[in-house]
């Protein structure tokens, strides 16, 4: 979790659907029948983002 809502920008909905078999197990991917999220695609602050986490990974 980060949490600086500032580093993102604005969330997209999507339908999304886990693979649970065969060679994709784990793949996600966009289905209609599936269930509906918010997911982010782009930074809006990439370098304050990456500083955040440089920053989180160093203690």
């Amino acid at each position: 979790y980060i949490p600086h809502p500032e580093f993102f920008g604005e969330p997209v909905k999507m339908n999304l659907a886990i693979i649970t078999e065969g060679n994709e197990q784990g793949e996600v991917v966009r289905k209609s029948s599936g269930r509906e999220v918010e997911v982010i695609l782009s930074l809006k602050e990439p370098d304050q983002f990456y500083d955040y986490v440089l920053k989180q990974l160093a203690q």
